[in-house]
């Protein structure tokens, strides 16, 4: 759909204002007639009036659910999801608006992406941690126990087993249930489109060379071939900081080095942060999808006190798990997920 001109919204807002006059002029008179039919007539008038042009600068969620639906399946996480994974109900100001045009969200649609909504925080105000997430869906899914045999013994689970109990909470042996910063973080906050899947040809790649790869598909896809100007200026800042990063991890200076990547506007852009990765998964096995049941991994920006960055996946019969990986090292089960907020 193309977008209006700065014309053709000057002419809008100034429907809009001649209603609202009109609407002022109405009102003083029903206060003489008490006739309120007209003035009913121009409110909803103007309320369409506004209502259109709203939708030049924001598509609603429930517009943008539709275009994303594909082949009879829908590549949508949206606020009814959300509830159903966690057990609440969404007011209207609990909803971001989504940042992206109606074009990029067909774009991302014939991608084959996802759109998510991600919050980091109850209706209620308390921060979506994994600890509160992962027990929150967990109630509402009955188990993270998914299968058990005919002697009702477990055989699958939803989260590592090793990490989470049956009722979705931290164990005290999980590696990362000491870790403050890691069990404080919330996911971040938005509308972000997101490959369901690791990328193609993402394994057996470190973290550098995964940046390079989702620099280039970003470029490609996103783009038609020439990053925007905050991509190009992301992309220049990791160009200039890679050498270093390359010596830090050389220096076994994990620590540095993670600590760059993680902060680099690159990997704000284009990786999805472990936390956001984890809701998706929750909220996509409410909805009656599976992620990462190929056993591979998606390797994140969160970082670990220990100097990995995150990587969550491998939804094998113990469970999908959070872990870490070392910079510089590669694998051929780790990849990467494609995301944009």
């Amino acid at each position: 759909m193309p977008q209006p001109t700065c014309l053709q919204l000057k002419v809008q807002l100034a429907e809009i204002q001649s209603l609202f006059r009109e609407f002022a002029l109405a009102l003083g008179k029903v206060r003489e007639t008490r006739q309120t039919e007209s003035l009913l007539k121009l409110q909803k008038e103007m309320e369409e009036k506004i209502e259109s042009m709203r939708e030049n600068f924001f598509v609603t969620w429930e517009k943008a659910q539709k275009i994303m639906e594909k082949n009879g399946k829908e590549f949508f996480l949206g606020p009814p999801d959300i509830e159903a994974a966690f057990g609440f109900k969404l007011e209207a100001k609990d909803i971001p608006k989504i940042p992206f045009s109606q074009e990029e969200i067909e774009r991302h649609q014939e991608l084959g992406d996802m759109l998510v909504l991600n919050l980091d925080k109850t209706p209620e105000g308390i921060p979506l941690t994994i600890e509160e997430m992962t027990e929150k869906a967990i109630k509402t899914i009955g188990s993270n126990v998914i299968e058990r045999d005919k002697d009702d013994e477990p055989t699958k689970y939803l989260l590592y087993k090793n990490q989470f109990d049956e009722q979705g909470k931290l164990k005290d042996e999980a590696w990362f249930s000491a870790q403050a910063e890691i069990k404080k973080q919330t996911p971040r906050l938005g509308w972000q489109f997101v490959s369901p899947d690791i990328l193609p040809d993402s394994t057996d790649k470190n973290y550098l060379a995964q940046t390079e790869l989702l620099i280039e598909n970003a470029r490609i896809k996103f783009f038609n071939g020439t990053l925007s100007l905050e991509y190009q200026q992301a992309e220049t800042q990791f160009q200039q900081e890679k050498d270093k990063v390359q010596q830090l991890i050389q220096n076994k200076n994990y620590i540095e080095a993670s600590k760059i990547l993680s902060n680099l506007k690159i990997s704000k852009l284009l990786r999805e942060p472990i936390q956001n990765t984890l809701f998706r998964y929750l909220v996509s096995y409410k909805k009656g999808q599976q992620l990462f049941t190929d056993g591979k991994y998606s390797w994140s920006d969160s970082t670990s006190t220990g100097g990995s960055l995150l990587i969550f996946g491998s939804a094998d019969a113990e469970g999908a798990l959070v872990n870490g990986h070392r910079l510089g090292n590669y694998d051929g089960r780790l990849g990467v997920v494609s995301s944009r907020f």
